[in-house]
């Protein structure tokens, strides 16, 4: 009987403490007093998430004009990116404060936003949307290289993602490989992709026929 009741406490332990002994590198472990939950999951975590929107990410979060918990949104970025590693939006906002502030980590937060993306990827490593934020965010920053490997990326766990195939077109062309921007700008356009922006610059180069089949 003693034994049994070992193997029970032993065995709550580990589950418990998994997250915890997770092994730590620079941006942290993953293992989180509240979550860490997927994002992406329907019911019931939608209730938590709205719980965690609702408290930390309000519009003025979202687009950091200030924050809940302190006059600077990094607090609350931080919340929820901690409770949900792949938020998408709150990605978004943690790239663009960094890039807006020039501060990394930017201020509230805890780590870099690159950081986040990083948890984000380990938390979820097929979540395609992840890696196509996160190379909007580094094609903000003019890392093209970084950006385009996060694309075709995102783009090999999704080839059907018409906003994939865009960005991909788009960086293609700011790199002036215009024969692999049309091809991309096909494949987006033909799945349904509906700013003109690309094709537009296309037309500008010459390079686009209406007429040419869609890939």
């Amino acid at each position: 009987m003693k034994h049994w009741i070992f193997v029970v406490v032993l065995s709550a332990f580990a589950a418990n403490s998994s997250a915890s002994s997770e092994p730590q590198n620079n941006c942290g472990s993953l293992g989180n007093a509240f979550g860490p939950f997927d994002y992406l999951d329907p019911n019931p975590l939608k209730t938590r998430l709205a719980a965690v929107e609702g408290a930390h990410f309000t519009r003025d979060v979202e687009f950091l004009i200030r924050g809940v918990t302190s006059t600077k949104p990094g607090h609350d970025l931080d919340y929820i990116l901690r409770a949900f590693p792949n938020h998408h939006r709150a990605l978004v906002s943690i790239g663009n404060y960094q890039l807006s502030t020039g501060r990394v980590p930017p201020d509230g937060a805890r780590y870099s936003a690159e950081c986040y993306f990083e948890r984000a990827m380990r938390f979820k490593p097929q979540d395609s949307s992840v890696r196509l934020i996160y190379g909007q965010y580094l094609a903000k920053k003019g890392d093209y290289k970084g950006a385009m490997q996060r694309y075709l990326e995102a783009y090999a766990m999704n080839p059907k993602s018409p906003e994939t195939a865009y960005a991909i077109g788009l960086l293609y062309f700011k790199t002036e490989d215009y024969a692999k921007s049309l091809s991309y700008a096909k494949k987006a356009y033909g799945s349904g992709y509906p700013l003109p922006g690309l094709r537009k610059k296309l037309e500008a180069k010459g390079l686009w026929n209406q007429d040419s089949k869609m890939e």
